[in-house]
């Protein structure tokens, strides 16, 4: 009985049988865990919490930054109110036909803003805004 000869176990039984057992371990834990803890819910929850949130901050920094311009517009009431009235006696307008004529309202407008005028001219409005 010395002739018979054990089968030596191959590298397939050594390592790839346990290895693809280790693995479908891993993954019915894995997936498990996503269904009864509802991982995928919850993750999808707190990105739309982050998502809100960076709107919402969106929204504040640019109501600040407009409450600022406008503060600063502010400041120059008179300045701009005597422009009006110059701009309205110059031309001989009331102020409902001035806001009426497209074409009467640019010089008025480019003595008010002569910055932002020229900047407007030059940058297209997708990227001045």
């Amino acid at each position: 009985m010395k002739g018979i000869c054990r089968k030596k176990p191959t590298i397939f039984q050594i390592f790839l049988i346990p290895l693809i057992a280790i693995m479908m371990v891993q993954s019915m834990v894995t997936m498990g865990t996503l269904v009864i803890r509802r991982t995928a819910q919850t993750l999808e929850e707190y990105s739309s919490g982050m998502m809100s949130r960076l709107v919402e901050n969106r929204r504040v920094i640019l109501e600040n930054d407009m409450n600022q311009r406008w503060s600063s517009i502010r400041d120059q009431e008179s300045v701009f109110t005597e422009l009006l009235a110059d701009c309205l006696e110059g031309e001989e307008l009331s102020l409902e036909e001035l806001l009426r004529a497209g074409e009467q309202r640019e010089p008025l407008l480019e003595l008010m803003f002569p910055n932002v005028w020229t900047c407007s001219a030059e940058i297209p409005p997708r990227e001045f805004f």
